[in-house]
């Protein structure tokens, strides 16, 4: 189904582009108008965004795809929930926790306000549910062929960095 909308997608991302004279930074500002991206990570996401813009798609699924994690684990944090976990192996560490553990987690995705359903079902689809495209455990498992790496995987991971700047904060939290 994603790829019957991918035409509609690419015309659409296309024509917004030469009508309004969009440049990376102008991805990259709306993707943190709600500030879920760190500072320190900025330079990746605007790198990732020129990327896409010089076709380099290798490249910007690379570094996009964790930019697109770590937005989802500082959208956790800013509504106060935990984002690391007990490292299974080592007693005593903590790591991050990731995607799957984030939109797999009903009570962390119900956090997330009235939007959290829907942004977790849709970014399931996109980067982590084998039914969907399962973009980030493609990608990052090394399970994905070179002719997949393609603007149309990048177009998907670029319209869910849009979708993620619809967040809103839920009162109170």
């Amino acid at each position: 189904m994603l790829h019957f909308h991918l035409p509609f997608l690419h015309e659409a991302m296309r024509a917004a582009i030469a009508r309004h004279h969009l440049t990376p930074g102008d991805f990259a500002a709306w993707a943190n108008r709600k500030g879920v991206v760190a500072p320190g990570k900025l330079g990746l996401l605007l790198a990732g965004i020129v990327a896409w813009f010089n076709r380099d798609f290798f490249k910007a699924l690379h570094v996009l795809i964790p930019q697109v994690e770590a937005a989802l684990r500082s959208m956790v944090d800013l509504v106060g929930r935990p984002t690391t976990k007990p490292a299974g192996t080592v007693p005593g560490v903590s790591v991050s926790i990731n995607m799957g553990d984030i939109l797999f987690n009903p009570d962390l995705v119900a956090s997330l306000g009235p939007l959290g359903p829907r942004l977790a079902l849709y970014l399931k689809v996109v980067f982590a549910d084998p039914r969907g495209m399962n973009l980030r455990n493609e990608f990052a498992h090394g399970l994905m062929d070179a002719e997949e790496v393609s603007e149309g995987a990048v177009l998907w991971v670029i319209h869910s960095l849009l979708v993620i700047a619809l967040w809103q904060k839920p009162d109170g939290a």
